[in-house]
């Protein structure tokens, strides 16, 4: 293979719907929210799967600002929060459509362990 040849980022695409009348979860491993690519994939991805909340783990970030969360997964994710890597490990990117799912206490130091979602009954069959 040559050396110039440019990687292929390939994303499972994935049916997150299975018939469920709740909000729409989609979590992924990102390594790195650095490259301009890699967050254009992630935005091509987050638009097929209608996901209500997206986790993107691995970030690398220490910090992640609403500029990033916008450019990344657009402006229907308009809540977030973030646990920040240490260096180039880990870091954590939570977002959700507050139109469709409501988190209470995302800035509290328990969102360690866990986020509070409610989401807007849905008839079933509906």
């Amino acid at each position: 293979m040559p050396r110039h040849a440019r990687a292929r980022l390939v994303v499972p695409v994935v049916d997150l719907s299975l018939n469920y009348p709740g909000p729409q979860v989609a979590v992924w491993n990102v390594r790195g929210l650095n490259s301009r690519a890699r967050c254009c994939a992630i935005r091509s991805l987050i638009c097929t799967t209608r996901a209500s909340i997206v986790c993107l783990q691995e970030t690398k970030m220490e910090l992640v600002c609403s500029s990033i969360v916008l450019d990344t997964l657009g402006s229907e994710f308009d809540g977030s929060t973030y646990l920040p890597a240490d260096g180039t490990r880990g870091g954590i990117l939570i977002a959700w459509n507050s139109r469709a799912v409501t988190i209470s206490d995302p800035y509290s130091p328990r969102m360690r362990s866990r986020l509070r979602c409610a989401h807007p009954a849905v008839p079933r069959g509906g």
